[in-house]
């Protein structure tokens, strides 16, 4: 199976001019953690990605003058991303591998936003094993040394 078949295809995204308020408020409203960032609306290409934990960490408090800052200014960048071809295997790979529950797929000649994938997309899609869902998630669920370090 491959992505194209169990991906978003309309996901919500920002573009790196949005100020992190705006982001904040389209996660609410989609009910998700994650927006894929773009350049700008037109072109749609992937930017990179920001996560309720960035708006958290990276983004709080606002800037020195107490304005919200732009989404550019906290995202991460270069983010890890899949091609709708790619079977399903490939993304839980992906994610097991850098220890991330979402995917931007993005046109693998234009980097165009087309859609995004999630670990319970997959967990849905009923295509791997559920052992193989159970080993990655427990793999990005796994504390970092600083939260085992605070939890001592």
């Amino acid at each position: 199976m491959t992505i194209q078949q169990i991906m978003a295809a309309t996901p919500t995204f920002c573009t790196v001019n949005d100020l992190t308020t705006d982001a904040a408020l389209r996660m609410k409203t989609a009910d998700v953690g994650f927006l894929p960032v773009v350049h700008d609306v037109e072109s749609r290409t992937l930017a990179g990605v920001i996560t309720d934990r960035d708006l958290c960490v990276r983004a709080y408090p606002p800037t020195k003058d107490g304005r919200p800052m732009a989404v550019k200014d906290c995202m991460t960048t270069h983010p890890i991303a899949c091609k709708p071809t790619d079977d399903v295997e490939t993304a839980l790979n992906l994610m097991d591998s850098h220890l991330i529950r979402r995917l931007p797929v993005v046109d693998s000649q234009t980097n165009r936003l087309l859609g995004v994938i999630t670990l319970g997309d997959i967990a849905r899609s009923s295509i791997v094993g559920a052992d193989d869902i159970s080993r990655v998630f427990v793999e990005i669920s796994r504390p970092s040394a600083a939260e085992r370090h605070i939890a001592a």
